[in-house]
């Protein structure tokens, strides 16, 4: 199991990808709906407890460019926001109760039981997210940056690395493969990723420079 010195570390690294995902689920079309537009617009703007008043108004019925299970995950993230997790995995169930087979609920729901620290859980919604979408890049790089937390390199970097088979372009993803590839005594290649994570904008390069740094000496 990874220590608290790694678990802040990793809170850093992973928490970009899992925000991604979200916000992605937020982006589908506006309705004429009045809540839903207007719910929809604060959430995008970061106004969490107004989106959820308006959007719970429609939380059963949707709309035809916005479903209710859509609605019903995407109140479940505003929960996320204002640190009310229980409620937000209240809301995300209630979503797969609608429509089960909504892989970007799955998803949402894994990042707040992994922000509850119920790892277990949050690896079980994303294994059932990637069996209903198995080429989401952003998910592989999810849950191999969770099995880090996890304490099992072996399996993130089998899931880091296919998730850069999908998509070479995700910094996080290169981040957290050079974690995995130094808990694993790979220092030259963990050295090779975090070089193009840099390149491609990532921001913590220090903090997990100095990790590797940590493990590489641990390791002598």
């Amino acid at each position: 199991m990874c220590n608290n010195n790694m678990l802040r570390i990793l809170l850093v690294v992973i928490f970009a990808v899992g925000l991604t995902m979200c916000l992605a689920c937020g982006n589908a079309g506006f309705s004429n709906d009045a809540s839903l537009q207007r719910g929809l617009a604060d959430y995008e703007n970061g106004k969490y407890e107004s989106a959820i008043e308006h959007l719970k108004k429609v939380a059963d019925q949707g709309t035809s460019e916005v479903p209710a299970a859509r609605v019903q995950t995407i109140i479940g993230n505003c929960y996320n926001e204002v640190d009310q997790l229980d409620e937000s995995i209240k809301w995300h169930k209630r979503s797969l109760q609608t429509d089960p087979k909504q892989h970007e609920t799955w998803v949402n729901m894994g990042v707040a039981y992994r922000l509850l620290g119920e790892f277990d859980e949050a690896e079980k919604c994303y294994l059932e997210a990637l069996r209903l979408n198995p080429d989401y890049p952003e998910l592989h790089a999810s849950l191999g940056a969770l099995y880090v937390f996890k304490g099992d390199p072996d399996k993130a970097v089998e899931e880091l690395e296919l998730s850069l088979r999908l998509d070479n372009t995700l910094a996080v993803a290169h981040a957290n493969l050079s974690l995995a590839y130094a808990m694993v005594n790979r220092f030259d290649d963990a050295d090779r990723e975090l070089k193009q994570a840099i390149v491609r904008g990532y921001q913590n390069g220090e903090v997990i420079r100095r990790r590797i740094d940590d493990l590489k000496a641990a390791s002598n």
